[in-house]
């Protein structure tokens, strides 16, 4: 994205801008010195087409997002306009998936009927799901390393709990969480753990062993351990990376500023997310992601390619209420590499911000439109050797149309 075209004074290079340094798009005063142009032409005796032609506003853009404390409020509320201004993406000729830690479709599927979403990713990439809740994708954690993951976990006292789906596709949650370790994660600032769990998705936790996990056959999407011992959590994780157990970590403390939980599971949202784009959206033209925790990161960080992989126009944004690691995350995958206008990671607050993007998006594009038909004017006066004269450098056309 060219850091001129967006119109920011050039002592702003470098910065990281607020949205109010970019005023709202004024679309009547864009189009009406393009207008001012046609005017001249139709003095010309030459006969011209049309210049505008109808497309979709937002065909070749995807949107990936987070759900809790991203695309809804702590209370698991999806803000109206929000919701509104996905529907307008959408009918558009946008897509937009959430991508979510959640670990069932049916914990999902209020918001997938809601919004009449195509597809969604969940179990932070292990799994997508279609609008009909059918399995199209998913990758799981062999049998081996999940002996090898508890037995690491014992080895640090870690403690855990693990989605299951037996053969039969009924789906479980396990643990081995008492009380005492609820209290013990919350003293050191961290609540998701398993009775946030289990009313996220919708199960009841049942107590067990990790031997008796392991002796129901079955599919392992993840298995999230912690602890409020960071340095056994950083223990757990070198250990996993030594020996090639898939892993992240996660939660991230404002309290003690650690990370409190790892989490064994084979990919990652950004890894689905290409997959996703190569087995639905090969003609993607930009991307954008937005999350808050550290299971975000990945996907915030990355780079992306169409279908025919050809890197494509990303930018990622971090909504007012991530960890620190993920807003040093969103700042290096943003501002060096395109500027943008929505590169303040401390700007949006959950709940509003995907309808700020969406509103960034259309602007964006009535700009490129505005460009492309100025470009096509003046092309068109050359040939018939109209002379026109210039309407104003190109910094001053930007403060003109107030962009």
């Amino acid at each position: 994205m060219d850091f001129e075209r967006l119109g920011a004074p050039d002592e702003n290079k470098g910065k990281i801008l607020k949205m109010e340094d970019y005023p709202p798009f004024d679309s009547e005063r864009a189009k009406k010195a393009v207008d001012d142009v046609k005017e001249k032409m139709t003095q010309s005796p030459v006969e011209h087409e049309e210049m505008e032609t109808e497309r979709e506003v937002f065909a070749g853009d995807a949107i990936f997002t987070d759900i809790d404390g991203t695309l809804t409020d702590n209370s698991g509320r999806i803000d109206p306009e929000n919701a509104d201004r996905l529907r307008e993406f959408m009918d558009g000729g946008g897509t937009f998936v959430p991508v979510t830690g959640r670990a069932r479709f049916e914990s999902v599927r209020g918001i997938v009927e809601r919004l009449d979403l195509p597809f969604i990713i969940i179990n932070n990439g292990a799994e997508i799901f279609n609008r009909d809740g059918e399995h199209i994708y998913e990758s799981v954690i062999p049998d081996e390393q999940v002996h090898e993951a508890f037995a690491i976990a014992e080895q640090n006292g870690l403690t855990w709990m693990q989605n299951k789906r037996d053969l039969e596709g009924k789906e479980y949650l396990f643990s081995n969480f008492t009380e005492e370790s609820e209290a013990a994660m919350k003293e050191v600032g961290i609540k998701d753990t398993v009775r946030n769990e289990e009313g996220r998705i919708g199960l009841s936790a049942k107590q067990a062993t990790a031997e008796e996990v392991m002796a129901i056959p079955g599919q392992n999407y993840k298995i999230q351990m912690m602890s409020p011992n960071p340095e056994a959590v950083q223990r757990a994780y070198d250990e996993f990376q030594r020996l090639g157990i898939p892993c992240m970590l996660n939660m991230q403390s404002e309290k003690t500023g650690k990370f409190h939980w790892v989490e064994v599971i084979k990919g990652t949202k950004h890894d689905t997310i290409q997959r996703l784009i190569d087995m639905a959206l090969p003609d993607v033209k930009e991307v954008i992601t937005m999350g808050d925790g550290g299971n975000d990161i990945s996907m915030l960080k990355a780079e992306y390619r169409d279908g025919n992989g050809n890197p494509v126009e990303n930018f990622s944004l971090a909504v007012r209420n991530a960890s620190e690691s993920v807003m040093d995350s969103v700042k290096a995958a943003t501002l060096d590499r395109y500027n943008s206008p929505m590169a303040d990671p401390t700007k949006e607050s959950f709940g509003i911000a995907v309808a700020r993007t969406v509103d960034y998006l259309e602007n964006k594009h009535k700009m490129d439109d505005v460009l492309a038909e100025r470009k096509k004017i003046y092309e068109r006066a050359r040939k018939i050797g109209l002379v026109l004269p210039e309407i104003a450098p190109w910094s001053d056309y930007q403060k003109a149309v107030g962009f």
